[in-house]
């Protein structure tokens, strides 16, 4: 039987089904309640459970989303289901490395924050302390529209990040930043110092234009 339901999700059948019942979920979970725009995403999710263990202070976003705990439960039980589930024992290592990689997130939050409250013209938004946030800090330049922030920081400095309302906008219209939105840029372990000097240069180029 188990065998039976792995062929079958695998084939091209079961991989079109599985999609279209998320795409169905996600607006159902839409009708319910969930704000616009957010029927499934997982940076929401992310965005919304760091509000909810208090790592950052706007409420309209601060908690946790009930499909979380189905999606981490529903594998959980499918992965025990097909044999899949792999115990490993202790947990010290794992204890170790996640503080590990907040630490670092903090550090280069704290680096870029502050080298952005230097340029003028650039406006931050949030708490503005690395360790009441995520590693993502939302900014703008003045007289500049975040698509074209973004655009010219990806054709002309080779940097990817986020723009718009960022599937945020109640967040955006509690920050007056609605509808155009901020430029958000995400860090995350693998970034380096250097990383967040290349973003600040870009950024104070295009402010000084």
């Amino acid at each position: 039987m188990l065998d039976k339901l792995t062929k079958f999700f695998a084939s091209r059948f079961g991989i079109v089904l599985t999609g279209e019942s998320i795409g169905i979920l996600a607006t159902l979970l839409q009708q319910l309640g969930n704000p616009p725009n957010e029927g499934i995403c997982v940076t929401c999710f992310e965005r919304d459970i760091a509000g909810a263990l208090g790592l950052h202070r706007v409420e309209v976003v601060r908690y946790i989303r009930p499909e979380i705990i189905g999606f981490v439960l529903g594998s959980t039980l499918a992965a025990l289901a097909f044999r899949e589930f792999k115990a490993r024992a202790g947990s010290a290592p794992l204890v170790r490395f996640i503080p590990s990689i907040r630490g670092h997130e903090i550090g280069l939050t704290k680096q870029l924050l502050e080298g952005l409250s230097t340029i003028p013209g650039v406006l931050l938004y949030g708490p503005g302390d690395p360790a009441q946030q995520t590693a993502t800090v939302s900014f703008n330049i003045s007289g500049c529209q975040p698509s074209e922030v973004g655009q010219l920081l990806d054709e002309e400095h080779g940097i990817l990040c986020r723009i718009g309302l960022q599937c945020a906008p109640a967040a955006h219209r509690t920050m007056g930043t609605f509808p155009s939105g901020t430029v958000r840029f995400g860090l995350g372990a693998f970034n380096t110092k250097d990383d967040v000097r290349l973003g600040l240069d870009a950024v104070r180029e295009l402010a000084e234009r």
